[in-house]
Order: structure tokens, then sequence, then C-alpha cells
């Protein structure tokens, strides 16, 4: 990994100062990520007071990804001569900003446009910050023990995030939380500001260098890889609580429990993740793959016991933890020198994962319900396993220490 990697050296080179300036952005992701998911639990209380349908309603949880999806390729273009800490501020200006409008949106079209500036936020810190933690980690660390820290708060949002807003909201209402949010956001800014050091341009952002990166085999494997696992725990895990309720038989609160434990097993794979990454990222990513085509695949199979579902759902949790860390480190100790293209690209892929899942998962269910979901999902997760088992022994990895440097 090249020297130009790492920050320039000054005060804030301190291990603890630069521990702090992860868990600063690690904080900032939760509320993000917790702020873009608010509308999930309540659908219908916004379709209830704005007059609008369910399926409108909706489209405040749509609209944020594929705008996401754009700003994590722009904001590494746009911004290819700027400061990362000021994009960062920017993207969580954005956030601050997105959060006013819905608080304040008198009518569903204004609601939509604080939403698009969410989704703006949620892309381009994600394709910034991916790329910027590992510079801004202790010297020495390996990336992907960096990343579980980092990735604790897009997982404590996954897990607590939408609960906690959707109690927020009905304690205060839905347009106070969006304010309350905004707050946060603005004093997330504040801890940025001041645990940050400033992080210089490791090389200009151009668009068509996306195209390139993927013209080398290493990241390509990896990046097909990506795409096959995670569409198929997309696929699958909107359609768990029916396939619990319908196949097997669960309760409303034997539901809510499994759906919990899921959850806790997300945050323990986080860190396992992290241990499996700073090992050998492709063997840990080959045991996440087969870990989640095993748990989705048998769910049909062991339906008629209870023990065996919440096991394998415990299961599939802990191997979702590991997925992103994993995929993350991938493109780092793939590609070191290119880490910002690959985590915009990764960035792109897991907007088009989400809504690919969602549209195709949708169809399935209602033609031929959620058996075959099941299948297609254990299918695409055996196929991203296959390929890197294929490819593994030819794949080279860098050191994949934060801050290194080779001379």
């Amino acid at each position: 990994m090249s020297e130009s990697l790492a920050i320039p050296c000054n005060d804030e080179c301190r291990p603890t100062a630069r521990w702090t300036a992860v868990i600063a952005m690690s904080v900032t992701a939760f509320i993000l990520v917790t702020s873009e998911f608010l509308p999930v639990g309540i659908l219908n209380v916004l379709s209830a007071d704005l007059r609008i349908s369910a399926g409108d309603a909706g489209a405040t949880i749509v609209l944020p990804g594929i705008s996401a999806a754009l700003a994590a390729v722009l904001a590494p273009y746009l911004g290819r001569r700027a400061d990362r800490r000021d994009l960062i501020l920017l993207a969580v200006l954005a956030g601050v900003l997105g959060n006013l409008i819905s608080a304040a949106a008198p009518t569903y079209a204004l609601l939509l446009i604080g939403r698009l500036f969410q989704g703006i936020a949620v892309g381009g810190f994600w394709s910034i910050a991916l790329a910027v933690v590992p510079r801004v980690a202790p010297k020495g660390v390996h990336i992907a023990k960096v990343m579980s820290v980092y990735m604790l708060g897009v997982t404590a949002a996954t897990v607590l995030g939408v609960p906690l807003a959707t109690w927020l909201t009905g304690a205060i209402g839905w347009r106070a939380a969006f304010a309350v949010i905004s707050l946060v956001c603005v004093l997330a800014m504040l801890a940025l500001l001041r645990f940050m050091p400033r992080i210089p341009v490791i090389d200009h952002f151009r668009l068509r260098d996306m195209g390139l990166l993927l013209s080398s085999m290493p990241p390509r494997v990896g990046f097909a890889a990506i795409l096959l696992v995670g569409t198929g725990h997309f696929l699958s895990y909107a359609y768990l609580a029916p396939f619990l309720q319908q196949a097997a038989h669960f309760g409303v609160d034997l539901i809510a429990t499994t759906l919990l434990i899921f959850g806790i097993g997300g945050v323990v794979g986080t860190w396992i993740g992290g241990h499996l990454g700073s090992r050998d990222v492709r063997y840990g990513f080959l045991a996440t793959a087969v870990a989640l085509m095993l748990s989705i695949g048998l769910l049909k199979v062991f339906a008629e016991s209870t023990i065996a579902i919440v096991v394998l759902v415990s299961v599939w949790g802990v191997a979702w933890g590991c997925f992103p860390m994993l995929a993350n480190t991938w493109m780092f100790v793939t590609a070191p020198d290119k880490a910002e293209r690959g985590i915009s690209a990764l960035v792109v892929a897991f907007q088009i994962m989400i809504g690919g899942s969602a549209l195709l998962g949708g169809w399935l269910v209602d033609h031929r319900g959620i058996d075959p979901v099941l299948m297609l999902s254990a299918g695409a997760a055996f196929l991203g396993a296959l390929l890197v088992l294929t490819y593994a022994s030819r794949i080279p990895l860098h050191a994949g220490v934060a801050n290194a440097a080779t001379h």
C-alpha cells in the first residue's frame, strides 16, 4: 500500500485521537442510516396525515435509495479536489437540510424533496467515509478491525434505529422526530469538526475509473460475488416475517423476538467479520456466503421446528453482520490505491441490490409464493461462494493495514 494513503502526521496522530475520529464517524453513520429508514415504521401515519396512499408513502423509502446511488458516484467526482473531511461535513449538512424540510413539509411533494436530500446525505457520506475511515485510524491496525468499529454504527442502526425512530414518532409525532434527527445531525457535524483531521485527496476521481477498477480481476470477482450474495440476502429478508408467520406458524411475539435475535446476530457478526477480514478476506467471505446459503436454504426444510428456525435465523444474522464488513475489506485489500472508487461502486451496488431485490421478490411472492424466493436467495449465495472459491487462490491480497506505508 502506498504511503499516500496516510494523512499528514501532526498532533492528531495520537492513537486515542484517531480512534475518537473513527467512533465519531460510526456515530454519524448510525444517525444517517436511522434517518434514512425512519419512514419504514410510520408509513401508515404518513399516509393518513398527508392523505396519500400507502404506495405513495413508500416512495419516501425508495427515493432516498435512488438519490443515494447517484450521490455515491457524483460526490467523489464533483469533490475530486476537495479535502475529504469537508465532503463528509457537506454530506451531513444535506442530512440536516433533508430532515428539516421533511419536518416542515406541508405537502407530499415537499416531503419527497426532503427525502431526496436525505438520500444525497447517505450516499455522499458512505462513498467518502468508507474510504476515509482506514486513513484516520491508528497506524498499523488492520483495516478489517477498523471497519468493524465503524460498521457497528451501521449495524446498530439496522437493529435499533427503526424501532427507536418509530418510538420517537409515537412519542412526539413524525414531524418532531425529523426535527430531532436534524438537530442530532448538527451535533454530529460539531463532533466531526472537533475530532476529524483534515484528509487530503489521494487521487483525482474520474467517472471512467469505476469501469477501469472492475477491469482488474480481484475487485471484479469481489464485486460480482458481493452482488450475488447481497442479492440473496435482500431478496429473502423482506419476507422473513411473513415466512415465520405462514410457514413456521410463529405468533407475533415470537416473530418480534426472532427478528431481534437476527439483529443481535448482526452485531456479533460485525465483530466476527473484522477478525475474519484481518486473517484472509477471501475465505472469510466464502464462509459467510456458505452460511447465508445454508441458513436461508434450510428454512423451509425445518419450518416445523421452532428451535431449528431460531438457530437458522441467528446464523443468518451473524453471516449478514459479517457481509458488509468483508465486502468493504475486499475492496481495500485487493485495490488499496483505488479504494474510494471501489467503495463508490459498492454503495451503488447496495442500492441496486436493495431496489432490484424488492422488485423481483415482490413479483415472485405475488405469483409463486415465498418458497421460490428462499430457494433463489440460497442459489444466489451459492453462486457467490462458488465464484470466490474458484478464484481465491489467484487473488493477491495487500497488507490491509491502516495508514500503512511501504518503502
